[in-house]
C-alpha cells in the first residue's frame, strides 16, 4: 500500500511542475505582407509563434535559452501553441500588424525544456567547454557544403536552396556516416555564410569541421549558365583539407529534354555522390569506424519494441540494434552504429528521437 501511495505521489508530481510554468506571452508584435490581407495574417501569426516561444524560453530559462530555442524545430514550437489572442490589429488589402497574445500548451513546453536540459552537449571542443564525445577528426569523412547562385545571389542556410536539400537528403541515406551536409543549428549558421563558405579555408571553417568529427570539407558550388542554350548545370567541386592544398573540379550537365531543374540538380547530384564514393579509400569503411552506444528506453512492451527497432535500423550508419535487457521500467540497448557519435544524435534526431542525458544514463526519446 505504501510502494502505491509512492507511486501515486510520483505519477502526479511531473503535474505539479508543470502548473508553475508561465506558458502565457504578452506584446508580441507582428507583421506581414502578402498576396491579401488573409495570408498576410496567416504569415504573422505564424512569425509570432516563433517570437513568443523566443520570449518565453528567454524569462523561464535565461541561461540555457539559446540552446533550447536552437534545438527546438519550427514546426514542434507551433504544436505547443493552444491559441492567441488578438491585442490590437491592424489590416490593409495587403498587410497585417497586429500585436498578440500567445498560449501554449504547459505540458509540452515543460517536456521541451526538461528535454534540453539533460540533452547531450554537441559543443565543439574549440569552444573550451567539455563534451560528452571526444575524437579526432576522421581524415576520411566529408561535409559537404553546398552553395546555388539563384539570379546572382549566393544562397546556403536559404529555404530556396533546393541544391543543398538535396544533398541533404542524398548524404543521409547514402553517405554511410562518412558523407555529410550540416543540419544548419544555431551554431552552423553563425559559423558559415554562403558567400563566405566559398572563400573559406580550412583554419576558418574549423569548429565546423570538429563539431561533425570530419577530416575534409568540400564545398559544391552550382549554378546554371544562362547563356547557354543547353542551360546546362555547371558544378565546382572545391575540397578543403589541414594538409592539402585546395583542389578544383568542375562538372557540367546540359538539361535534358522535358526534365525540371530539380530532376537536373538530382541527376547531378546523384553522378558526383558516386564519384565521391569510388574514389573514397577501402579503409573509410573499416572497422575502425565501428561504435557501440548503450541507450536506455521508458516503458517499451515487445510489440512496440519491433517497430521502434525498424525504425532504428533505417536510420543512416546505423549497423545493429541489440537489446540487452528488457523490463517493465525499462529496456537498455546497444547500438552498434559508423561514424562518430555526434553525427549519430544528428541522424537520430532527424528520425525524430532524441538523445539526452539523465544522470549517468544516455536516454533515448521515442517519436512522437
Amino acid at each position: 500500500m505504501r510502494f502505491l501511495s509512492l507511486l501515486w505521489c510520483l505519477l502526479i508530481l511531473p503535474a505539479v511542475a508543470v502548473a508553475e510554468f508561465n506558458s502565457s506571452v504578452d506584446g508580441i508584435a507582428v507583421e506581414a505582407t502578402g498576396t491579401n490581407a488573409s495570408e498576410a495574417k496567416e504569415i504573422a501569426v505564424a512569425e509570432g509563434e516563433q517570437a513568443a516561444f523566443r520570449k518565453l524560453i528567454e524569462q523561464m530559462e535565461p541561461e540555457r535559452a539559446a540552446a533550447i530555442i536552437a534545438g527546438t524545430p519550427r514546426e514542434r514550437i507551433s504544436a505547443m501553441v493552444r491559441g492567441y489572442e488578438v491585442v490590437e490589429e491592424k489590416m490593409s488589402p495587403k498587410s497585417y500588424r497586429a500585436t498578440l497574445r500567445y498560449n501554449f500548451d504547459p505540458r509540452q513546453l515543460s517536456r521541451v525544456v526538461q528535454m534540453e536540459s539533460t540533452a547531450v552537449s554537441t559543443t565543439a571542443g574549440v569552444s573550451g567547454k567539455k563534451e560528452l564525445f571526444s575524437k579526432p577528426l576522421n581524415p576520411q569523412a566529408i561535409l559537404l557544403l553546398p552553395v546555388w547562385k539563384d539570379r546572382n545571389v549566393y544562397r546556403f542556410w536559404e529555404a530556396e536552396n533546393i541544391w543543398r536539400l538535396i544533398w541533404g537528403s542524398l548524404t543521409l541515406q547514402y553517405g554511410n556516416g562518412l558523407i555529410v551536409v550540416p543540419f544548419g543549428d544555431q551554431r552552423d549558421q553563425r559559423d558559415m555564410e554562403g558567400g563566405r563558405v566559398l572563400e573559406s579555408d580550412f583554419v576558418l571553417l574549423a569548429p565546423v569541421a570538429e563539431r561533425y568529427g570530419t577530416g575534409q570539407i568540400w564545398t559544391m558550388y552550382a549554378e546554371v549558365d544562362e547563356d547557354d542554350p543547353a542551360q546546362t548545370l555547371i558544378v565546382t567541386l572545391r575540397k578543403i583539407s589541414p594538409n592539402t592544398n585546395i583542389v578544383k573540379e568542375e562538372y557540367r550537365y546540359p538539361l535534358k529534354a522535358r526534365e525540371t531543374l530539380n530532376a537536373q540538380m538530382q541527376r547531378a547530384a546523384i553522378d558526383i555522390l558516386k564519384r565521391i564514393q569510388n574514389t573514397q579509400p577501402a579503409t573509410a569503411a573499416s572497422e575502425e569506424q565501428v561504435n557501440t552506444l548503450t541507450v536506455h528506453m521508458m516503458q517499451v512492451d515487445l510489440k512496440d519494441w519491433e517497430e521502434i527497432r525498424r525504425k532504428l535500423l533505417k536510420v543512416p550508419a546505423m549497423q545493429k540494434v541489440d537489446v540487452i535487457s528488457m523490463s517493465y521500467y525499462q529496456t537498455s540497448v546497444l547500438l552498434t552504429y559508423r561514424g562518430n557519435p555526434e553525427l549519430l544524435g544528428k541522424m537520430l534526431a532527424a528520425a525524430g528521437f532524441r538523445l539526452f542525458r539523465d544522470k549517468e544514463t544516455l536516454v533515448l526519446g521515442l517519436p512522437s
